[in-house]
């Protein structure tokens, strides 16, 4: 009995390697390799920025009737403007920095009401230095 239980098992390691040697391959496709590089563009920055620095303003009563801004809407065309002029005047044109970004990013949630220049280049975090690639 134990013959055939070591018969049967060789008969089927025999067959695992016959299934995967090199003669038997065939290819299914081809691999594409994207870059993954840890950047984006100043668009895309801008964006980012500009809706999170609304945010920070709509939560700080900034926004709204007699207000910094009347609406969202003003805020973010007022911030986006800012930021991009920002972004040009430092030459950043190879795109920003996913990771600065994301510090840059987090620092203006965390910004207090009341903080003069809850933004760039003010916070250190989101300047150019930190920001450009």
């Amino acid at each position: 009995m134990k013959l055939l239980g070591l018969m049967g098992a060789g008969v089927i390691a025999g067959g695992l390697a016959a299934a995967c040697s090199t003669a038997d391959y065939y290819p299914v496709g081809s691999a594409t390799v994207t870059s993954s590089l840890p950047w984006v563009s100043n668009d895309q920055a801008v964006e980012r920025i500009s809706l999170e620095r609304c945010r920070r303003e709509m939560s700080c009563d900034n926004i709204g009737p007699n207000r910094l801004w009347e609406n969202i809407s003003a805020c973010q065309r007022d911030v986006r403007t800012q930021t991009r002029d920002y972004f040009d005047s430092q030459s950043c044109g190879a795109g920003i920095d996913v990771y600065g970004l994301a510090s840059c990013v987090d620092r203006i949630r965390n910004a207090r009401c009341g903080e003069e220049g809850a933004g760039v280049p003010r916070l250190t975090e989101c300047r150019a230095s930190r920001l450009c690639r």
